[in-house]
């Protein structure tokens, strides 16, 4: 495993001196600690460690809630620190975003074990988040183009193909995306009909009219 930047936020000096030590003897730094759940999540925002050990007991706010914080902000893989085998507190802990857990004390194979874990539990989210964001921007990428293939079948009399076509010369042409291309046909469409909802065509006749009156 490669070397880990690590936080650790543990109430009990012992125990965090000790979780250290195993992390030193591991190859790791232990760049924070932390001994309530406030000083946790600041640790955190300013020092971007690679993992972060957090004690569910922490005093105020709890390991919990540090956890919940530290997640919702950051992302980095947290081991849940607890001397309770309760489902309860271990399932609060994984609900908080906690990708492992070490009963403390914890050996150092309890330790290294947690970390392989939830480094690879976090992996496992990162790229599925991606895989989910990729195929959202295609769905939306694909739905502009469908409205700007729209507008120019409309605007230029095309049949379908012919408005891909010309939606696909224009990104070759000016070099943009599909979805560039696309948003900047929806834009000018929205613009053109925004002039003409403030001047309607009946407006202009009557215009036109009394110019050649």
């Amino acid at each position: 495993m490669e070397p880990l930047r690590v936080v650790i936020a543990e109430e009990d000096v012992s125990v965090s001196q000790n979780l250290a030590s195993a992390l030193t003897s591991e190859g790791h730094q232990v760049i924070g600690m932390a001994a309530d759940g406030e000083a946790a999540v600041l640790q955190v925002f300013e020092k971007h460690p690679d993992v972060v050990l957090v004690d569910i007991q922490l005093p105020g706010p709890d390991g919990i809630e540090a956890i919940r914080r530290i997640t919702a902000e950051r992302h980095v893989p947290v081991i849940a620190l607890t001397d309770s085998c309760a489902p309860e507190a271990l399932e609060q802990a994984a609900d908080a975003g906690a990708m492992a857990y070490v009963h403390k004390p914890g050996t150092r194979e309890d330790l290294c074990a947690a970390l392989a874990i939830s480094l690879r539990r976090f992996r496992d989210v990162a790229s599925l988040s991606a895989e989910v964001q990729s195929l959202k921007d295609t769905l939306e990428t694909r739905k502009f183009a469908e409205q700007a293939k729209g507008i120019i079948m409309q605007r230029l009399q095309m049949t379908e193909a012919e408005a891909y076509a010309h939606l696909r010369e224009k990104c070759r042409n000016q070099q943009k995306t599909m979805r560039q291309a696309a948003i900047e046909i929806i834009e000018a469409e929205h613009q053109f009909l925004e002039v003409l909802s403030k001047d309607p065509p009946s407006k202009l006749r009557a215009r036109q009219t009394e110019d050649h009156a």
